[in-house]
């Protein structure tokens, strides 16, 4: 599974999962409401923005599977925020 196992996937996922409903997203999407730059720096806190980033680059270098359980997540939740653009 290219350097990163089930379990510490299925351990990102829960993770995602968790920090997503701490908020209703639902209800920002509805609202209309800009991108939230406190929300922001928790995303970027807990390390979605650097999970496929290499190493070497600065990042978690988790790969692509990694940020795909993420990016499952974030849509099952409707995260209104552009993450797969970040």
């Amino acid at each position: 599974m290219s350097g990163v196992d089930h379990d510490l996937i299925e351990e990102i996922r829960d993770s995602a999962r968790d920090f997503l409903q701490r908020r209703d997203q639902r209800q920002r999407k509805r609202a209309e409401a800009p991108p939230d730059r406190d929300y922001w720096r928790e995303i970027a806190g807990v390390g979605w923005l650097g999970m496929s980033v290499p190493e070497t680059l600065g990042g978690l270098g988790l790969g692509w599977r990694a940020m795909a359980a993420v990016l499952e997540e974030a849509g099952r939740s409707q995260l209104p925020e552009p993450l797969v653009g970040a």
